[in-house]
């Protein structure tokens, strides 16, 4: 019933940042920060682009996609940094505070070289008028032209730049921001792409045009206060049951407002949301039905209420279904009344011939004329005669411009003729948006107001030694004298056959070495960078490789993924040469690969210079890498190449040399379980399961990136622990788990396949 549909509406989740246990910097309020200087010289490049760009009063084409290029990998490098040390030494709440650091220093910025810009015009203005110039007519005016447009340049400078970053964060941050900042990251992007944040007046024209609707009559009053607290007011008075605090917020004498204002966020939110009261060190932001846009679609839908009343009447009779009209009329009767409002304001045809100046808007128009001029034309306000002649300069429009625009005051027209009751869910929805994007705007400004972007070296010196100040490097800028090792994973390949081969290839005359350096140990060496492997112990029948981890890296802890790359790549490298061994006449070659992860640093012995590494996940990836020859015998055509079985509780052979497990890896990669929780931290991995061989079987694939950037997949299977009793395999399983590294190259294609045609769970 009723209840049923106010139930329905839905408030947005509050935001919370908790900055209590962050270190105050050297000026004992805000907290310091130094960014990337390779960042911040990237970013300077782009913007003084975009100033000339901006800046001009002819258009000019932007030819940047080098500098582009070099702003992309720059920030993404700097963020995949900091979100990286959630890691190590940050929380996700001080990274998702530390991220809105970056974000004032690029509106700093840009409002910094356009007043500069400003300044310098100024500045050549005063010369040249002292020299008598005849070019100081032409410096005048332009420099009129730029101060009448500022907020039209800072905008679009700044639109440059979030466009960009919003197509950074898609491409190449979203995976990584979901696997570590959790399900409270979107909330954060979309406070830090709020498009308010590009603009320092927030009802002017121009600004509202693209993101909002022209609510104001005129440019030099805001609308929206007064037309708010009506809509406040009619919702109070005819829809009591929704309780909602008032968006214009009342202050006591005594609170304490924000102390500071850097960039007069707060200040330019004055007349929507009054004073901002100081949050000191727990900044929060709540919200209201009334700010969740889609509420009013569900509120008003003409279709949705007479289907709902159908419904009502059905289910609970004719007296329920009377009084659920009466409801409905009430919904009306505020639509009804907002139009009155409207209409006494000469805001009804307005709002509407907005949408359509929207579509019509462009940078040159912009140039020439106000939207609210345009909008008062095809609302029907000005003849088409008086709007040509008070264009800002003299322009004629093309016989096509003049058809669209004559073209849209009919449509205006007719929008207005149908059914006003869309145009004011339309407003209500777009009013609701506005409220939401103040709060966001409130928010990241208060966030902005406790952050201090330290460039002197003075300063960042003294914050540094007190222990005070957050650096945002890039991963070049990263220096520690020690980089100590801190976790670590080790890869064993045990190789089987080569005795055999040797013996053939001395039986042909031919030479054992040079076989197997150019045939296995070169190939394999050759790739020993790509996945950041270091020698271990290499001879005839054993490779151990080992991948470590640095406590000031956490961007590159990958090891378990490098190790399970360099597994597969060792395989693909014996399959390559059981090809040529073929042709030759030679027994083949085979692997069992073993892959343990150590959460710890391993331990170095001195054989003078040749350092030993000590560490028990040598002996574990040896134990993984192993074939009993006894599964060798009982396993026949199967289509994995890892099996791992636990002994009965009977057999003699359980707990010999600490044995509680017997394998088959037969040219296979065995993951401990270590590992692969380890991995689940490192990439993201998706769950789905697929039928092998007539028999579901439970796969995770994922991607990661080598040590030169590339991207690559991995897929694991994750398989039942069997159990082994009286020298045979049972049919029962034991309550235990393995992960084999699936190398089978028709199983990983059927299970990319499946991957692009389903949308499984995240695991």
């Amino acid at each position: 019933m009723f209840e049923d549909l106010l139930t329905g509406l839905s408030t947005p989740d509050p935001i919370l940042l908790n900055i209590s246990d962050l270190p105050r910097g050297v000026d004992n309020y805000h907290i310091d920060v130094k960014l990337s200087p390779g960042f911040c010289a990237d970013f300077n490049k782009l913007l003084a682009d975009f100033v000339a760009v901006e800046t001009s009063q002819k258009p000019q084409r932007l030819k940047h996609d080098k500098e582009k290029d070099s702003f992309r990998d720059s920030y993404v490098d700097m963020m995949t940094v900091l979100i990286n040390r959630v890691k190590t030494d940050l929380s996700i709440e001080k990274v998702h505070f530390l991220q809105f650091a970056v974000y004032r220093f690029m509106l700093e910025s840009t409002q910094g070289a356009l007043d500069k810009n400003i300044k310098s015009h100024r500045d050549k203005l005063s010369e040249l008028r002292a020299s008598g110039s005849g070019k100081a007519l032409s410096i005048q005016d332009h420099l009129f032209w730029l101060q009448k447009n500022y907020n039209t340049i800072l905008y679009a400078i700044n639109r440059h730049f979030f466009v960009m970053l919003k197509q950074f964060e898609a491409k190449d941050m979203q995976a990584l921001r979901r696997q570590y900042l959790g399900s409270e990251n979107q909330t954060f992007m979309k406070l830090l792409f709020n498009p308010m944040l590009l603009s320092v007046n927030l009802d002017y024209a121009d600004f509202l045009i693209e993101k909002y609707l022209l609510w104001n009559k005129n440019s030099d009053e805001s609308e929206f206060p007064g037309l708010n607290a009506q809509v406040e007011s009619l919702f109070r008075d005819l829809l009591p049951e929704l309780d909602f605090l008032p968006l214009l917020e009342d202050r006591k004498p005594e609170d304490q407002m924000e102390i500071y204002d850097d960039l007069g966020g707060l200040s330019a939110l004055k007349q929507f949301l009054g004073p901002s009261t100081d949050m000191k060190n727990i900044i929060s932001e709540g919200f209201s039905w009334m700010d969740y846009p889609a509420n009013f679609e569900h509120l008003f839908n003409e279709q949705k209420l007479a289907e709902a009343l159908k419904n009502v009447k059905k289910e609970h009779g004719f007296k329920a279904g009377w009084k659920f009209k009466g409801h409905i009329k009430r919904l009306n009767k505020i639509l009804q009344s907002l139009e009155k409002i409207l209409q006494k304001k000469q805001l009804l045809i307005q709002l509407t011939a907005s949408i359509h100046t929207r579509k019509m808007w462009s940078r040159q128009l912009a140039q020439i004329m106000n939207p609210l001029m345009l909008s008062r034309y095809l609302g029907g306000e000005l003849k088409f005669n008086d709007f040509q002649k008070r264009l800002n300069r003299e322009y004629q429009f093309s016989p096509a411009e003049v058809k669209a625009m004559k073209q849209a005051v009919k449509d205006v027209k007719n929008e207005l003729d149908k059914n006003t009751s869309d145009i004011l869910i339309r407003f209500l929805s777009v009013m609701s948006q506005y409220r939401l994007h103040l709060k966001y705007y409130r928010f990241a400004h208060r966030v902005f107001n406790r952050i201090s972007i330290l460039s002197d070296d003075d300063k960042i010196r003294l914050s540094s030694q007190a222990g005070t100040l957050f650096e945002l490097p890039m991963t070049k800028e990263i220096s520690d004298d020690e980089n100590r090792i801190v976790h670590h994973s080790i890869l064993k390949a045990d190789v089987r056959g080569s005795t055999t081969v040797t013996d053939e290839l001395e039986n042909k005359n031919l030479n054992p070495a040079s076989y197997f350096s150019l045939r296995f140990f070169s190939p394999i060496n050759e790739v020993l960078e790509t996945y950041g492997a270091n020698k271990v112990f290499i001879e005839g029948d054993a490779v151990i490789l080992s991948f470590l981890e640095h406590e000031h890296d956490p961007q590159h802890w990958h090891s378990v993924a490098h190790a399970c790359g360099m597994a597969k790549a060792m395989l693909s490298v014996v399959y390559a040469n059981n090809k040529y061994s073929k042709q030759m006449g030679l027994p083949p070659l085979e692997l069992g690969i073993g892959i343990c992860y150590g959460d710890y640093a391993p331990r170095f012995l001195y054989d003078g210079d040749q350092p030993i590494m000590i560490s028990s996940a040598i002996g574990d990836a040896d134990r993984m890498s192993s074939c009993s020859w006894k599964l060798r015998a009982a396993i026949k055509e199967h289509p994995f190449n890892v099996e791992v079985f636990g002994f009965d509780d009977d057999d003699k052979a359980k707990g010999e040399k600490g044995q509680e497990q017997i394998r088959y890896n037969v040219n296979g990669i065995l993951l401990d379980n270590v590992g692969f929780e380890k991995l689940k931290n490192e990439i993201e991995m998706t769950r789905l399961t697929g039928q092998v061989a007539g028999k579901t079987a439970v796969f995770y694939f994922g991607e990661y990136p080598d040590t030169k950037g590339k991207k690559r997949n991995l897929v694991i299977r994750e398989g039942q622990v069997g159990l082994w009793k009286d020298d045979g395999i049972h049919p029962h399983t034991i309550d235990q788990k393995f992960y084999e590294v699936v190398t089978n190259p028709q199983i990983t294609a059927s299970i990319q396949k499946k991957l692009q045609g389903s949308k499984p769970d995240p695991s």
